[in-house]
C-alpha cells in the first residue's frame, strides 16, 4: 500500500489497557477515563507519497487521539491493524500527524505544530512557615517552555527551551516520548520573551 497523502501505522490497540504493578498486570476497561488512556503514537508502515517528510518507516508517529476512537476507531481503519493519519503540510489545522520519533530516538516536528514542557504551577498557598492556606486548581496552565526545535520554532525566533505564553484551551496534553507534553499549534502562542 502506498499512501498519496496520509501516513499509514500499524496500532495493535488503540487504549492502554494495561497497568504494571510488580510482576502483576491489572487490566483497565478502556472506557474509563477514555481520553487519558488512548494511544497517540505507533509504528509508521507507509510514508505519502506526494509529500517529503523525512519520516520513514519504522519511525513513531505522534497524532491526534481521533485517529483511532473517532467512530469506535473503524472510520480511519484500513484494514485489521493499520490506520491512516492525515497529513497535510499546507493546512496544518487539518492535519492529524503532530510529530516523529526517528530511528536515533530524535523528536521531530511536523507542520505548524510545537510541543511544550508545561509550566509547574502551584498547588496550593503556603504561610512563611509552611501552612497550608488554599489548595489551588488551575483554570489552565497557560505558560510552556519549547522542547523541539523546528523551522516553525525559528521562523518565531523561538529555540529550545523558551517560555511562551498559550491561550486557553492550548494546552492539549499528550505524552511524547514517555514525557507529557502540550501539543500546541503556533496560531495558539499569544507571548514570548519571558
Amino acid at each position: 500500500m502506498r499512501p498519496l497523502y496520509d501516513f499509514f501505522v500499524r496500532l495493535p490497540k488503540a487504549f492502554n489497557d494495561e497497568v504494571e504493578v510488580g510482576d502483576t498486570t491489572i487490566y483497565i476497561d478502556p472506557k474509563w477515563n477514555e481520553f487519558e488512556n488512548r494511544k497517540m503514537e505507533a509504528e509508521v508502515v507507509a510514508v505519502p507519497e506526494k509529500y517529503d517528510t523525512g519520516v520513514e518507516v519504522g519511525d513513531t508517529l505522534y497524532f491526534h487521539h481521533h485517529v483511532l476512537i473517532a467512530g469506535d476507531g473503524k472510520r480511519q481503519r484500513v484494514k485489521d491493524d493499520i490506520y491512516f493519519v492525515r497529513f497535510n503540510p499546507s493546512n496544518s489545522q487539518a492535519t492529524q500527524a503532530y510529530a516523529y520519533k526517528n530511528k536515533d530516538g530524535d523528536v521531530q516536528l511536523l507542520s505548524e505544530w510545537i510541543f511544550l514542557k508545561p509550566e509547574e504551577q502551584p498547588k496550593e498557598e503556603t504561610t512563611e512557615s509552611g501552612i497550608i492556606t488554599e489548595l489551588k486548581k488551575p483554570e489552565y496552565n497557560q505558560f510552556g517552555y519549547v522542547l523541539y526545535d523546528s523551522p516553525v520554532v525559528q521562523e518565531l525566533g523561538l529555540k529550545t527551551g523558551d517560555k511562551v505564553m498559550i491561550m486557553k484551551h492550548a494546552d492539549y496534553r499528550m505524552k511524547v516520548d514517555g514525557q507529557e507534553v502540550f501539543r500546541t499549534h503556533i496560531d495558539h502562542i499569544y507571548a514570548t520573551g519571558f
